[in-house]
């Protein structure tokens, strides 16, 4: 997931052209003066070297009334002006007098010198962009000011991308742009049994029939020993967060991060009888974590480099490690998942053509997941691998798998659980996106999946390590959403209803472990169940904790429809391991609003919307009738 900061960056420069090819900016020896707007001036170098430090100069000539605080740093476009996020750089802005931390804080006209340096580029680098913004909490979303300007690589650039971003930068009056023009107005609602319909064209999608393995085979298998609830995090994002995620109720978490300092995250899920899923890749350190095979000399360093990290990770955290010894407490780790999404930028650098990349790509992955696998293993020969955490977007998860089985018949052989990311973007769980090259569907791409395994992995576990939904910044989304992102946002209590269909749709679909991206909003991704600040609570944690509190083990017992009419309404044992716990139907319409009928031998029946609300709702001839859409619905048999 890239940066919202350098997403936008990028939208303003190819959208915003102020001023003529001609118009140049003023050079001062051998630097660049800009100004932007009647506010601030900008002096930058007309070029850089790699790791030569150079000052950034910004006089505010005036600021905003209210104190504001400054928040810098460096973009790059690649060949032919595209965005490329692979730049190692920092912008070091001094602290103001009595300020010990946090951003810069500026509350009158001063000049602000910091000191920059790019320590690595891209070798398709064709402009640096230094990107600045005012703003009262220092967020992209709620900027005053923002200064988008160019610096040339001393090795020379594309002259039509040059004089692009200069013009971008010329043009600017200092103002943000309004970049979610046409997002649809959202008003927060504390009840949901007033159904919506939801609309296919504006985003997308289409209703359409999907793959469903036999709801026998469902209805037969065993109650699994924990429930599917999950949610992706950060290790230092849980520890200060795991009070608010024990009291919605969820009890596994995909951990990933630097893991050098996790003994204290490790302890509160103990505490808190939370399952991890911890991803694995070259290092604790925040310094290891993100390096990839582009950082090493050959494939065999960085496979090194790996079962190090495995290795010294397993025998901390692992059955029998370091954690348990010193604390006393059972280790939460469960499973450790073998990198994160290598089919895209996170193994090997994208290619100039991305597409070239794949190949190098699914012919590496198959060693580093062999050498994860038995490096676990032989450590801790109980504790669960899980292989692939492929990214789906665009079927590049089926791509990815059904190519490394071809070539490779055994790996299978080389992990407990297959783990994918079918992220579906703006449309529903059991719908299909519309693409200029067909569709592609949650169902259908898991049936492609379990297509392609060989008979190895055909009876392993599918777990979705990874998935979700987002909203707009201006519905309270921490970021502003890219224009070429904007027809996939939904509102945030649509969101939610998503988020909790999509729990029951992987259970009609025998997978067992869901994980939503995220947490708090990141990486240009406003779909958090808790805002970063304050931890307060989106809708989809309370809709989250509704169907917990209702359903803390379910199974599926069998479905009142499977589909028919676009309505899913599934019989659920509230919790399978209590034999006296209550018959539960969870109920939706995929376009909505539609009448579902359930035969009913009582007078009423009570139903709850999807964040707790409840009513009784009578019946009559022997069955009650209650209208279903989008906000799903429980009915208490």
């Amino acid at each position: 997931m890239k940066n919202p900061r350098i997403l936008l960056t990028v939208a303003a420069i190819a959208l915003t052209t102020h001023t003529s090819p001609s118009q140049e900016a003023p050079a001062v020896g051998g630097e660049k003066q800009w100004k932007v707007g009647d506010g601030l001036t900008v002096t930058l170098p007309e070029t850089f070297q790699e790791g030569v430090p150079f000052p950034v100069v910004m006089d505010f000539s005036k600021v905003p009334p209210t104190p504001q605080k400054i928040n810098a740093g460096f973009d790059c476009l690649g060949a032919k002006g595209k965005f490329n996020p692979k730049i190692d750089a920092k912008v070091t802005i001094p602290p103001a007098a009595g300020q010990s931390k946090g951003l810069r804080e500026i509350s009158q006209p001063e000049r602000i010198v910091a000191e920059a340096v790019v320590t690595k580029a891209p070798e398709d680098i064709t402009a640096l962009i230094f990107t600045m913004y005012l703003s009262p909490e220092g967020a992209w979303k709620d900027r005053t000011v923002q200064a988008i300007l160019p610096i040339k690589p001393a090795s020379g650039t594309d002259d039509k991308v040059w004089e692009k971003a200069v013009q971008t930068a010329l043009g600017q009056d200092g103002t943000p742009p309004d970049g979610e023009q046409g997002v649809e107005a959202y008003t927060p609602r504390t009840e949901f049994f007033t159904q919506r319909a939801d609309d296919p064209e504006a985003r997308g999608w289409k209703v359409a029939p999907q793959s469903l393995p036999a709801l026998q085979s469902i209805v037969e298998a065993p109650g699994q020993d924990r429930p599917v609830y999950g949610v992706y995090s950060w290790v230092d994002e849980y520890r200060r967060a795991a009070a608010e995620i024990a009291k919605i109720g969820i009890k596994s978490l995909r951990l990933a991060g630097p893991w050098e300092n996790a003994d204290e995250a490790m302890k509160l899920a103990s505490e808190n009888g939370v399952e991890v899923l911890f991803t694995l890749k070259s290092g604790a350190s925040k310094e290891n974590y993100k390096k990839k095979r582009n950082d090493f000399e050959s494939d065999d360093a960085f496979i090194e480099a790996f079962k190090q990290n495995v290795a010294a990770f397993v025998k901390q955290y692992g059955p029998g490690g370091g954690f348990e010894k010193s604390t006393g407490l059972k280790s939460p780790v469960a499973v450790v998942e073998m990198w994160n999404e290598p089919n895209f930028f996170y193994m090997i650098d994208d290619l100039p053509v991305r597409k070239d990349s794949e190949p190098l790509r699914e012919a590496l992955y198959p060693k580093v997941l062999r050498a994860g696998f038995e490096t676990s293993k032989s450590i801790a020969p109980d504790l669960k691998v899980a292989g692939f955490a492929a990214g789906g977007a665009d079927m590049a998860d089926i791509r990815f798998i059904k190519n490394i089985f071809e070539q490779n018949p055994d790996i299978g052989n080389s992990f407990d659980i297959l783990t994918t990311h079918p992220y579906n973007k703006g449309a529903p769980p059991e719908s299909e996106r519309v693409r200029k090259w067909g569709t592609y569907s949650i169902a259908n791409a898991l049936a492609q999946i379990r297509a392609a395994e060989g008979p190895a992995a055909a009876a392993k576990p599918i777990w979705y390590s990874e998935l979700g939904w987002h909203f707009a910044g201006k519905h309270g989304g921490q970021f502003e959403t890219p224009k070429d992102r904007l027809q996939d946002v939904i509102p945030p209590d649509l969101h939610a209803a998503y988020v909790t269909r999509m729990y029951i749709w992987a259970m009609r679909l025998g997978v067992p472990r869901v994980h939503i991206m995220h947490l708090h909003d990141a990486d240009a991704f406003n779909g958090g169940f808790l805002n970063r600040p304050d931890l307060a609570w989106r809708p989809v944690a309370h809709a989250t904790k509704t169907m917990i509190d209702l359903l803390p083990n379910p199974k599926i017992l069998g479905a009142v429809s499977d589909g028919g009419n676009n309505t899913w309404a599934y019989r659920l044992k509230a919790d399978h391991k209590d034999p006296a716990s209550k018959e539960i139907i969870y109920a939706w319409n995929t376009l909505g609003p539609a009448t579902l009928e359930i035969p009913c031998d009582k007078p009423s029946v009570e139903i709850v919307d999807m964040v707790g609300n409840r009513k009784s709702v009578p019946a009559a001839g022997g069955k009650v009738s209650l209208e279903v859409g989008p906000y799903p619905v429980y009915i208490i048999l």
